[in-house]
C-alpha cells in the first residue's frame, strides 16, 4: 500500500454494503466496477456448488488451480512487499488474474 496521505483523492469513498469494496462517492463507473469486483466471490460459490453436486474431476482441478494461483500470489506479495505506486504500471491484481483464468 502507498503511505498514508499519498495518492489520496479529494472525493470521499463509499463502501459497498457488507463488503470492503469502496468507490468514490457519486462516481457511477466506480460503483459499477466495485460491484463487478465482487464477481470472483460468486464464481467460487458456483465452483463449490458444482463440485458438491457434480463431482467432476475437471471442475475440481480447475478450482485447485485457482487456489494454487492464489497461494503463489500471496507468497510473492509477502516476499516482495513493495508499496503500490500512485501512478504507472503495476503487477496485475489477484482479481484480474482470477478473471483472466476463468
Amino acid at each position: 500500500m502507498a503511505a498514508v496521505g499519498e495518492c489520496s483523492l479529494p472525493a470521499p469513498w463509499r463502501p459497498v454494503s457488507l463488503t470492503h469494496v469502496e468507490y468514490p462517492a457519486g462516481d457511477f463507473s466506480g460503483q459499477l466496477l466495485a460491484y463487478l469486483s465482487l464477481g470472483p466471490i460468486f464464481i467460487i460459490v458456483g465452483f463449490v456448488t458444482l463440485i458438491i453436486f457434480k463431482r467432476e474431476l475437471h471442475t475440481i482441478s480447475f478450482l485447485g488451480g485457482l487456489a494454487f494461483n492464489e497461494g503463489v500470489n500471496w507468497l510473492i506479495k509477502n516476499v516482495i512487499r513493495e508499496p503500490r505506486p500512485c501512478e504507472g504500471t503495476v503487477w496485475p491484481t489477484v482479481s484480474v488474474e482470477f478473471g483472466a483464468e476463468c
